[in-house]
């Protein structure tokens, strides 16, 4: 397994392990409005010229006057959630100013079309299953991706039946010919039983499982059997539906299962308390430590099922910032409704503050449920580019492990065998 070096994360810290605590040095919010380039921004961190070749300086002219009013927060559905990274700015009003920093681990739209088009292949008919698939979403991206470049079979699942039929029937009238369906039972990664039932439902062939649902910084909650909300959802539902579904998977056509992490995952994991009993509760920490442990249950489900002679292949990605529904938790109420009237007009906006449409932010996992990656592992930054860079200390042997067994005693304690 990879080894990567410390990174010194600028920001207040979200409860990473104790190997991440160096990501928790502070940093002012006028610093990093004043120049959004990471490069620049971030220059406190030497550490950050490993992410130079992925970078673009980003205006941040709007953003200085973006004024965000404090609000509730919400629980996000799942279908709802583009897999934005946070940084380590915890307060969204940081979060704000952070978001084009972000786009220092993104590729143009530009520069990913040709290079996405150039990767489309026909790799004979699969059946692929996308978690949190509602419309606006990536899931639902990825879903349409790939049936019309691919044409492969996608079932399209969300948290009820009823989402899951909307999101087909939605994407069947814009394009009749593809090969998409809702799936038939309910997909609720917040509740274990669901999901076994869900499993255990599952007829005829599996070619790949894309683990796209998630929530995402939101309040202090419980899953239906009491584990942190971001831990359940993000982490332990997709651990326990990839567990139960891997014997029909072993049996697939190259088989894969597509993981869909963050960036933020940079922000570090305590393995050691991964309901957050021992901390502070913080939401941006709580959200980038489920994404950690989305790549840390990728290095353990590809390590294992190789060593068990599988042809079950694991990759994990991060989508990049995307412009989705998911703004309406960080912009003021005038500016969503700007966006809720001018589709378009915010498309184009948002590529000034280096978001990417839904479809540029599905190409990454989309290219790895169809074709692959490099190497069975492999956590991805951006399209077609593994990282291999900074940033990860917490990404053990140990860590993945210990996440690993104490993931499949919480699914004992319900019944669910691993």
């Amino acid at each position: 397994m990879r080894r990567m070096s410390a990174v010194s994360f600028p920001g207040r810290g979200g409860g990473g392990a104790s190997s991440a605590h160096s990501c928790h040095r502070r940093v002012s919010h006028r610093r990093v409005s004043h120049n959004l380039s990471v490069s620049s921004s971030l220059s406190g961190s030497r550490h950050w010229s490993s992410l130079s070749s992925l970078s673009r300086t980003v205006s941040c002219r709007a953003l200085k006057k973006t004024r965000v009013e404090d609000d509730d927060d919400e629980l996000l559905d799942a279908g709802d959630v583009s897999e934005f990274s946070s940084s380590a700015m915890m307060s969204r009003r940081k979060y704000v100013a952070a978001l084009a920093s972000l786009a220092a681990v993104n590729l143009s739209a530009g520069d990913l079309s040709a290079a996405y088009a150039a990767q489309a292949s026909s790799a004979g008919k699969k059946v692929v299953l996308i978690t949190g698939a509602s419309p606006g979403g990536l899931g639902y991206a990825t879903a349409e991706a790939l049936a019309a470049e691919y044409g492969f079979e996608v079932v399209m699942s969300c948290r009820t039946v009823e989402k899951s039929a909307e999101a087909a029937r939605t994407l069947l009238e814009s394009r009749p010919a593809l090969n998409v369906r809702a799936a038939e039972m309910p997909l609720e990664l917040s509740d274990l039983g669901t999901v076994s039932a869900f499993a255990k439902a599952w007829k005829g062939p599996l070619d790949c499982l894309v683990c796209n649902a998630g929530i995402m910084a939101a309040p202090y909650g419980t899953t239906k059997q009491n584990h942190e909300m971001h831990y359940g959802v993000n982490h332990l539902g997709h651990f326990a539906l990839t567990n139960q579904l891997l014997p029909v998977l072993r049996n697939g056509n190259e088989p894969k299962v597509v993981s869909v992490s963050s960036a933020a995952s940079f922000l570090g994991i305590d393995v050691d308390d991964l309901e957050w009993q021992k901390r502070k509760y913080e939401k941006w920490g709580a959200y980038g430590a489920s994404k950690a442990a989305n790549v840390l249950f990728t290095d353990s489900l590809a390590t294992r099922e190789q060593a068990a002679g599988s042809p079950v292949k694991a990759f994990s990605c991060h989508p990049g910032v995307v412009n989705t529904n998911l703004a309406r938790y960080i912009l003021p109420e005038s500016m969503q409704e700007k966006k809720r009237q001018d589709e378009v007009g915010s498309q184009r906006t948002g590529k000034l503050f280096g978001m990417r449409t839904v479809e540029d932010g599905a190409r990454c996992q989309t290219d790895l449920a169809a074709n692959g990656g490099n190497a069975n592992g492999d956590f991805y930054i951006d399209f077609n580019k593994p990282y291999r860079g900074a940033g990860m200390k917490w990404r053990t042997d140990s860590n993945a492990d210990k996440l690993w067994q104490t993931s499949v005693a919480s699914c004992e304690e319900v019944g669910i065998k691993i």
